[in-house]
């Protein structure tokens, strides 16, 4: 089922995975429980502390809502969203960003379905986290393929590639069926008229002897040949005539579905000269060209229906003149008229049946260029999919070359076949079978590329041993697919699988197999990884043991770059301190809406004391720990 040979890709993903240097400059909030917030941000650790309710976890989905980050799931995607929108109200918020060293400013209301930017330029978005989601992320295969896939940023081009590719083999599969199915209308014709020939002959030998006898009708009988070779000639120009009708009407139906409604016009209260003048102007210019085309079109339609009925009409004063002279020569000789009629119409027979011929080569030939080129799609699909799979495996090396033995990561190569299955399940509607059923056993068996060729090829022992469903059963697999189209399952997308690992006592245990804390354990690690992209994250010690955070969490974050750039909300006094915070940011609500009290140092007196308040207990049981931690290390040494 796997494709061809994998592609040798860069090895650029182990040192710089991403190119584009990204920073949060700034958030601002106008309205809502955050009303007047105007925080600025810079490189290196931010941490955000206050007593709950204070407004941290509202700043972080208020940046991921005005930079339009997705959620790892969509039970989170539902709850960070619901809290933005809460949280703004009627408001607005806005984000500035840099990106190379150029801002770009970024802001959004409740109402709007996307961001609007200052430029158009694309940036590689933060990774944030809500607290849910450090705690889900393990469980859900496609929260564990997204975690891996930010390591491996070449997807998103290769991703589109797959998706276009994917188009061009659906696109090419349905105008093979139909050209396929002109072709078997063809020949079934063209057996129709298999016994033309023989029939002509014998016609021509009876009418030659009943008009034997006929002298005086010889000018006539030669006029009746001569006409009768018109007739034949000019049935063969209808047909061909009748598909140049269909064919062009079919064009000028595609340009009419081009039509679209007109830009609006720029408002009075925009405030400025219209900024898409230029833009009405190409679109102006491109109306015009599909105008021309269309009245190209309809005027070659118009000609050709014209040259249509001027050879219909023709056709008919043929055939009434044939009719006349044979007439004339059924009174002359009783029964002449018919065999020669009879001789007419097998010779307009014989000439279309020479003419079908033609046009069944023809269409042989154009289905030979569409399989040709779909094959070579097929082919790139097949590329493609073998590229991602191999980023992946090397963003899972990278990964456990950095955070092994603890923490190991693994790619099954197509390992989600999901989609593979609806499609075929869908696509099995209608065919009596037990296609819920079928659908999901046939998925991890056989390849969409082995099961649509087959089909094709009405080749039922094939998916017969591939599947080992029985022969009757394939039979009408294939003959029902090959009715419906194949387009659906060639197309359907092949997924690969993630698996996390985290090593406890001495053996792995998958990640949907561990507890929270654990599941916290092995997911924090690799999102650390990502030192060159921002990350913002929500409270991510609560389900970890001061030891890890200690250990890893603290060690991950002092060893980030001056560069890199964190925000992290969280309660735990060894995030800031020991991880040697750049910028603390103090939060406080009166309940009705929160605010920044103090943003500073780490060493500023005012960050000492909500770090001392917030995070330890106040003063007074910070020195009652102080002094009993000293106590007890006084007797160790002792």
């Amino acid at each position: 089922m796997h494709p061809g040979p994998a592609l040798r890709l860069s090895s650029a993903l182990r040192s710089a995975p991403f190119d584009v240097a990204m920073i949060i400059k700034r958030i601002q909030v106008e309205e809502g429980f955050l009303h007047g917030l105007d925080l600025r941000l810079d490189h290196g650790l931010t941490v955000l502390l206050g007593a709950r309710g204070s407004g941290k976890t509202s700043i972080i989905e208020l940046l991921r809502f005005c930079l339009n980050v997705a959620s790892y799931s969509p039970t989170s995607a539902e709850q960070s969203l619901k809290q933005a929108r809460e949280v703004l109200g009627a408001g607005k918020v806005t984000v500035t960003i840099e990106i190379d060293g150029t801002d770009v400013t970024l802001s959004r209301t409740v109402d709007e379905a996307e961001p609007r930017k200052s430029t158009d330029r694309s940036f590689v978005p933060p990774i944030i986290l809500s607290q849910s989601e450090i705690e889900q992320v393990g469980l859900h295969p496609e929260s564990r393929l997204r975690l891996l896939d930010g390591f491996a940023p070449s997807l998103r081009e290769n991703n589109a590639a797959e998706d276009a590719t994917r188009a061009l083999i659906a696109s090419l599969t349905v105008e093979l069926r139909e050209v396929l199915g002109e072709h078997q209308a063809t020949v079934d014709e063209l057996t129709r008229l298999a016994s033309v020939q023989d029939g002509l002959a014998e016609a021509r030998a009876a009418a030659a002897e009943a008009s034997a006898s006929v002298e005086q009708t010889s000018a006539e009988r030669e006029r009746l040949d001569e006409l009768a070779r018109l007739v034949a000639e000019g049935a063969v120009r209808l047909d061909v005539l009748d598909r140049a009708e269909t064919s062009i009407q079919q064009r000028l139906e595609l340009l009419q579905r081009t039509a679209a409604r007109p830009l609006d016009p720029w408002p009075a209260a925009a405030g400025s000269k219209d900024a898409l003048s230029r833009v009405r102007n190409e679109l102006v210019e491109a109306d015009r060209l599909l105008s021309n085309a269309e009245t190209l079109v309809r005027s070659a339609l118009e000609q050709t229906r014209s040259l249509r009925q001027a050879q219909h009409a023709g056709q008919l004063a043929l055939e009434d003149e044939a009719r006349t002279i044979r007439t004339h020569v059924e009174q002359l000789s009783e029964g002449a008229g018919l065999l020669l009629k009879r001789v007419s119409d097998l010779e307009s027979a014989q000439q279309r049946a020479a003419a079908l011929r033609e046009h069944a080569a023809t269409l042989v030939n154009r289905a030979n260029e569409i399989e040709a080129r779909r094959e070579e799609a097929l082919d790139r699909l097949d590329e493609l999919r073998e590229t991602r799979v191999s980023a992946r495996e090397q963003a899972a090396a990278f990964l456990n070359d950095r955070l092994g033995p603890k923490i190991r990561v693994t790619v099954n190569r197509f390992g989600s076949v999901d989609q593979y299955a609806s499609s075929l399940a869908e696509a099995l509607r209608g065919s009596g079978l037990q296609y819920n059923l079928l659908a999901p056993e046939l998925a991890p068996v056989i390849s969409p590329r082995e099961l649509a060729r087959a089909a094709e090829a009405d080749d039922a022992n094939t998916i017969a041993e591939i599947t080992g469903i029985t022969l009757d059963r394939a039979q009408r697999l294939a003959s029902h697919l090959r009715q419906y189209g194949t387009e659906s399952i060639l197309t359907a997308p092949l997924g690969d699988s993630v698996k996390l690992a985290l090593l406890d006592g001495g053996a792995y245990k998958a990640a949907e197999d561990l507890s929270v804390g654990q599941r916290c354990t092995a997911v924090l690690p690799i999102i650390l990884t990502h030192t060159e992209r921002v990350l913002v994250v929500d409270q991510p010690e609560d389900n970890l043991d001061n030891s890890f955070i200690a250990d890893t969490l603290v060690k991950a974050l002092q060893n980030r770059s001056s560069s890199s750039q964190l925000l992290f909300a969280s309660h735990n006094p060894n995030v800031p301190v020991l991880g040697e915070a750049d910028l603390v940011v103090y939060m406080t609500s009166d309940g009705k809406r929160g605010d920044v009290t103090h943003a500073g140092k780490l060493d500023d007196m005012a960050s000492v004391r909500a770090i001392s308040d917030v995070m330890e207990g106040g003063r007074q049981a910070f020195e009652t720990r102080a002094r009993f931690y000293a106590a007890e290390y006084s007797d160790d040494q002792g």
